[in-house]
């Protein structure tokens, strides 16, 4: 494999410590006990939201419960109806592709419950908490979070449009409506996607080079995850990974980008912590936090928790699919068939799985079926529970025994090092 350069956090620290900083051993225990306590409390910090989503995740399953019930009324379905009807007539007026019409469905269901209690707390001479908590019921949707996740699945679609979901004179100000504005109240930095997302993990493809690669860490272990969050996913998700990345590839165009990014959204924080810091914590700071668990550390690491510890840069192994999941939106859990061509539209990408099975089946991909990726992280990270997902896994040779597809999910979760880099330390 020949040498790529790690640019997470770690390696860019270390990179420090070895170049000046750490010339003289006294210098550079100086550095380690500097650094060591930072990163200590970030780490702290950055854990923090998980008690926070395991409070609300209940709540989301009653409510998706909640809305199946409903649905069987037969005007809640004639309700559905129509808005899906208004959504896809709509989106012939106003978007290049009517294909598109989820965009619109996000947009305007979620949106208005979102920004309207933001706005809501905001306007109250005394904080709410009963209003912040409703705001996170409707922050995160029914099901899986399926609101959060439909925001951010949007967001990344878009950002793959470069030439835009809309017609003039709509284009102006929808085109990036997901990622310069709605994703900002869910914890998300402008041009995360667009720069980071597009310009920097698909054009490495979770290699080392890659701010949130896995690949030098083992994913069937619960602290090299939490490693993860700080050293990749926050790394990444703060926007100084990103810009550290461009300034040392000179991508300037790129990093003016982001930079402005970065700048808008701190400014955005700093000004609502002067206003008013307790509603800036609970509705600015604590979105920020879960982005960083859910969207960049959980998600990042999932669809790509699985390796060919024998051909790394296999795009096969390396990205998962999931068939049948129930919660799926845009094909989002067709992501090997993203990755191997991102331009693709989203709804071709479960017809490009389909046609190309033969070539699945040849490059040994890593696919599962009726499971959602959460529970793909529980199992592998958490639980370390192979034999369960193994009966997930959907071997397309139809030659593997249990216990062979145990021995491969495990064998695919083990770090790997480049043949000339050490590893992270």
């Amino acid at each position: 494999m020949s040498h790529k350069v790690d640019y997470s956090l770690g390696n860019t620290m270390s990179s420090l410590s070895n170049s000046g900083i750490g010339e003289h051993r006294a210098t550079d225990d100086l550095w380690r006990i500097l650094v060591a306590p930072f990163l200590l409390v970030l780490n702290i910090i950055l854990i923090l939201p998980f008690p926070f989503i395991l409070l609300f995740y209940p709540v989301s399953l009653m409510m998706s419960y909640i809305f199946k019930l409903l649905y069987r009324l037969p005007l809640a379905q004639w309700m559905v109806k129509v808005v899906n009807s208004a959504s896809v007539t709509l989106a012939r007026r106003i978007m290049k592709d009517e294909r598109d019409a989820p965009f619109l469905l996000i947009m305007f269901g979620v949106s208005p419950l979102v920004l309207g209690s933001f706005v809501w707390q905001l306007m109250l001479p005394e904080f709410d908490w009963r209003l912040a908590i409703l705001h996170y019921v409707l922050y995160f949707g029914p099901g899986k979070f399926n609101f959060y996740f439909r925001v951010f699945i949007c967001k990344h679609r878009e950002s793959h449009c470069v030439k835009g979901l809309y017609q003039k004179p709509y284009n102006r100000f929808l085109d990036r409506y997901f990622e310069w504005f709605l994703s900002i109240f869910y914890g998300n930095i402008p041009e995360m996607d667009r720069c980071g997302h597009v310009g920097i993990h698909h054009g490495e493809n979770n290699n080392y080079p890659d701010n949130q690669s896995t690949l030098l860490y083992d994913r069937a272990n619960l602290l090299h995850f939490l490693k993860y969050i700080v050293h990749n996913a926050y790394w990444h998700n703060s926007g100084v990974g990103p810009l550290v990345y461009f300034y040392k590839n000179k991508r300037w165009k790129q990093f003016r980008k982001m930079a402005l990014g970065v700048v808008v959204y701190y400014s955005i924080m700093g000004v609502l912590l002067w206003v008013n810091w307790l509603f800036a914590l609970v509705y600015f700071v604590l979105p920020h936090l879960l982005n960083n668990a859910l969207n960049a550390a959980i998600v990042s690491w999932t669809w790509h928790c699985f390796c060919d510890p024998e051909d790394p840069e296999n795009y096969y192994t390396g990205s998962i699919t999931i068939l049948n999941d129930r919660d799926d939106f845009m094909h989002e859990s067709y992501h090997l068939s993203h990755h191997i061509n991102p331009s693709l539209h989203w709804t071709q990408n479960y017809v490009h799985y389909h046609e190309n099975q033969n070539l699945y089946r040849e490059k040994k991909a890593t696919i599962f079926r009726d499971v959602h990726p959460i529970e793909v992280f529980v199992l592998t990270t958490l639980l370390r529970r192979f034999d369960l997902l193994a009966k997930k896994y959907v071997d397309l040779t139809n030659k593997l025994s249990q216990e062979e597809i145990v021995e491969l999910l495990r064998q695919r979760t083990r770090p790997v090092k480049p043949l000339t880099q050490k590893n992270v330390t």
